[in-house]
């Protein structure tokens, strides 16, 4: 397409050489209207190729830029749906590991009840087996106390059956008494024997028992201090829980925080796809601006054409009455009009509160407008010739300005204040009707 464009324009730079040729020099030069009619050919040619060129151009830099962002857009939305799911993973997790905290509580709880309970009743059984063994203590001394008295009373039998014996030979008959008694006092003393004996096995058995007893409390006892290293142990696996489940909230924090990033990423791409989008839309109205610019100059060369018609035409009946003017003069009067730019012809609208504007993108401040030109104070230097484009603000969308610097000149500085330049300049390209909206808006807000 540029190499396209390129034939055409030197095609349309050769055929306006050959007009000014024979506009030079009309009476060796073909027809003029054949020259003009291929002049207009080549420059509707020419600008149509120049508004495709751009349109194209536009068109695939858009699109690229929108095919980037819808990319971007897809993998941000992917990646904040696979961090929404672990969110939500961890969360179920983290509720799990709640209720399974809140139940290893509650067991723990019920297993110190019950062992708290187990051990009133060993208490309590402690404490009748001990009353038990007391009873028994002073059940074996009273038996004791009987087979002392039983013992003295034997001793009294036998210093009684000595005497007898002693008095024997005295007394036959209570000798026989006496044998009797002492036959009697034996089997007495036999069963106080066996008394004793047995009273001495009920000893050994109630000091077995209380051995037993002895041993089942030191095993009971062993028995709380497996529940006590249990228990100690469930409360150490109790407060691991507690750790983790602050690991977990840090992690929930950091995801949170995370999340907070993406959202502010995405926040990003928008903004930046709002820019492309501005972008695109500022490509747009180049785009119509070059359509527009095309179709001006179309309109100006057909107006140049009418012009130079009519003063061929003038020429010709002039040339009938005098001599022909020298080529030199006449390529002079061809050239008649200004290269400064066109004479003021609409008014403009100043503002008490100079608005801030866009100057080939640098910060600049608007005095006045017009649908034709502007005067602005800018920091950057802005040189005559020059040509620039503008952007007014606006709600809707900014309108783009083409226009060239007519004067410029130094403005003087203060202390401390930056340097700035004023400039003039006229509008080459932009849309009137929107320049005109501009201006009657702001105006009726300087009015309110």
């Amino acid at each position: 397409m540029t190499n396209l464009l390129s034939g055409f324009r030197r095609t349309f730079d050769d055929r306006l050489l050959a007009l000014e040729e024979g506009l030079a020099d009309p009476e060796s030069s073909p027809a003029l209207e054949s020259l003009v009619l291929a002049l207009v050919r080549a420059a509707g040619d020419e600008a149509e190729a120049a508004g495709k060129d751009a349109a194209t151009r536009a068109q695939r830099s858009a699109e690229a830029m929108l095919a980037t962002a819808m990319a971007q857009a897809h993998a941000t939305q992917v990646q904040l749906d696979a961090e929404r799911t672990q969110t939500a993973s961890v969360r179920t997790e983290l509720a799990a590991l709640k209720d399974q905290l809140s139940t290893a509580v509650i067991a723990l709880q019920d297993a110190d009840s019950a062992r708290q309970r187990e051990v009133t009743e060993l208490n309590a059984t402690i404490a009748q087996l001990q009353k038990s063994l007391d009873q028994a203590k002073r059940a074996t001394a009273g038996s004791a106390d009987t087979l002392a008295s039983a013992s003295a009373r034997i001793e009294a039998a036998i210093r009684q059956r000595d005497e007898l014996a002693h008095d024997l030979h005295t007394r036959d008959a209570e000798r026989d008494g006496l044998a009797a008694e002492r036959d009697k006092l034996a089997a007495e003393r036999a069963a106080l024997v066996a008394s004793r004996d047995t009273l001495a096995a009920e000893r050994d058995a109630i000091a077995a028992e209380r051995d037993k007893l002895a041993a089942d409390h030191d095993t009971r006892t062993g028995d709380r201090t497996v529940l006590t290293a249990e228990r100690d142990a469930l409360v150490i696996e109790r407060n691991a829980l507690a750790l983790e489940r602050n690991a977990l909230t840090m992690a929930r924090d950091t995801l949170a925080a995370e999340r907070d990033r993406l959202l502010g990423e995405r926040s990003d791409f928008v903004r930046t796809h709002d820019a492309m989008v501005l972008q695109r839309d500022t490509l747009v109205h180049e785009r119509d601006d070059i359509a527009r610019d095309r179709d001006r100059q179309i309109a100006k060369l057909h107006e140049d054409l009418s012009a130079r018609e009519s003063a061929l035409r003038e020429a010709r009946e002039k040339a009938q009455a005098a001599p022909p003017a020298p080529p030199a003069a006449a390529k002079k009067a061809a050239v008649a009009p200004s290269a400064d730019g066109p004479i003021r012809q609409s008014d403009r609208q100043a503002f008490s509160n100079a608005l801030g504007v866009q100057i080939d993108g640098e910060a600049a401040l608007l005095v006045d407008l017009s649908v034709t030109g502007a005067q602005v104070l800018s920091c950057s230097a802005l040189k005559p010739a020059k040509t620039v484009k503008m952007l007014l603000p606006s709600s809707a969308s900014p309108v783009l300005c083409r226009g060239r610097i007519v004067w410029a000149r130094l403005e003087p500085t203060m202390p401390g204040k930056p340097i700035r330049y004023r400039a003039g300049m006229f509008f080459t390209a932009t849309d009137q009707a929107a320049v005109q909206t501009f201006i009657s808006r702001h105006s009726a807000h300087a009015s309110r």
